[in-house]
């Protein structure tokens, strides 16, 4: 084999690892998301979500929901509270059933907020970035630490071959601090220049 030769095989080879990695950009890559907690001026509490799409090809989303759980706390013990066939993360998913009508659902300090915006008004994820933002109905939740996880679950779709990936998810942490009564706030410190018991 002379230096011709190999420059093509090598030219060749290279020509062939890039279109594998166009067609796993294109067919197999995931979508990036993220979540952030917000908290307005007047004092609600709003989670915002983003879903990002860098490849060429739309990707379509079957579900999406936000999941809010006490920190520290095991996800799927919690998930069964409301769906008992849930064994893995993956089976979240189920809990769209619950969600039919759209509604958030608050139970014992647990949330579970459906975000149709991602997989119905929007019937794919082209070469963008969607963002979403909800409130946060914190007067149903007790004072704690939560974690706020915002989940995607791609919907299954032929395409040369079948669309395997699995769901994604992201967090962001929200703080609860309890109420405060004005009769448990400390009485304001007297000023400089007041004197006490001096007539």
């Amino acid at each position: 084999m002379d230096i011709v030769e190999a420059v093509k095989l090598v030219g060749g080879l290279a020509g062939i690892v890039a279109l594998l990695w166009k067609f796993h950009d294109l067919y197999i890559s995931n979508m990036s998301l993220g979540v952030e907690i917000r908290r307005t001026e007047s004092g609600d509490v709003t989670i915002f979500t983003s879903l990002e799409n860098s490849s060429l090809a739309p990707k379509a989303v079957g579900f999406a929901m936000v999941f809010v759980v006490p920190h520290g706390e095991n996800v799927l013990d919690h998930a069964r509270r409301f769906c008992d066939d849930i064994t893995c993360t993956e089976d979240l998913k189920k809990l769209q059933a619950q969600t039919e009508s759209g509604k958030a659902i608050y139970k014992d300090n647990v949330a579970i907020i459906p975000l149709p915006f991602y997989y119905q008004e929007n019937m794919g994820v082209g070469d963008e970035k969607l963002t979403f933002r909800t409130r946060l109905a914190v007067d149903k939740l007790a004072p704690n630490d939560y974690s706020v996880r915002f989940y995607i679950f791609p919907k299954f779709r032929w395409h040369i071959v079948p669309n395997r990936r699995y769901h994604r998810v992201n967090q962001d942490l929200l703080v609860l601090p309890p109420v405060r009564s004005e009769a448990a706030l400390p009485e304001p410190p007297l000023p400089i220049n007041t004197k006490v018991g001096m007539r």
